[in-house]
C-alpha cells in the first residue's frame, strides 16, 4: 500500500496521520522508507521513528544519480549495519536498481532478519556514511574556524 509522503510519524498533517496510524497499527508486512540521497541528513529522523515501531523495514536511498552529480557518496553497508535493515540505493528510472529493492521488501516480508541498530544519533551516523569526501569536508571546517 502506498501512504502519503511523510517526514515524521508526529502528524502535523492530514496525510502525515495517515502515514503514522497505517504504520502504526496497520501491521504492514514491510514498511518501505524512500530517503532523497542528497540529504540523507533530514529523512533518517523518519527512519529513527519507524524502527522505533516496527524491524520490518527496507530504506530505499533513492536519486542516486543526483547525488553523484553532486559529488556525494553512501556507504550502503555500514549505514545497513547501523540501522539494522536493508539498505538499497536506487536511481528510479533504472529497473536493475528496482528489482535490488524488490528483492529485499520479499526478504523482510518473508522475516529475514538484521542485527538490530547500534546507533540512532543522526549527525553521528551522516557523518560517517554520507555527504561529500571527508577529506573535503575537514578541509572546510578548518577554513571556516
Amino acid at each position: 500500500m502506498d501512504i502519503p509522503g511523510t517526514y515524521s510519524i508526529l502528524s502535523n498533517s492530514e496525510e502525515e496521520e495517515i502515514a503514522r496510524n497505517y504504520i502504526c497499527f496497520g501491521n504492514p508486512d514491510a514498511t518501505v522508507v524512500i530517503l532523497d540521497a542528497t540529504s540523507l541528513e533530514r529523512n533518517l529522523n523518519l527512519v529513527f521513528q519507524i524502527l522505533e515501531i516496527t524491524d520490518k523495514v527496507v530504506v530505499c536511498v533513492n536519486l542516486l544519480d543526483e547525488a553523484e552529480k553532486k559529488g556525494i557518496h553512501i556507504d550502503f553497508k555500514e549505514l545497513e549495519k547501523r540501522l539494522g535493515v536493508p539498505v538499497i540505493g536506487t536511481v528510479a528510472r533504472k529497473k536493475k536498481t528496482l528489482q535490488q529493492l524488490m528483492k529485499s521488501i520479499d526478504k523482510v516480508c518473508t522475516r529475514r532478519t538484521y542485527d538490530k541498530p547500534k546507533n540512532h544519533n543522526i549527525s553521528t551516523l551522516c557523518g560517517t556514511m554520507c555527504g561529500k569526501n571527508r577529506a573535503e569536508n575537514k578541509k572546510n571546517a578548518t577554513k571556516k574556524g
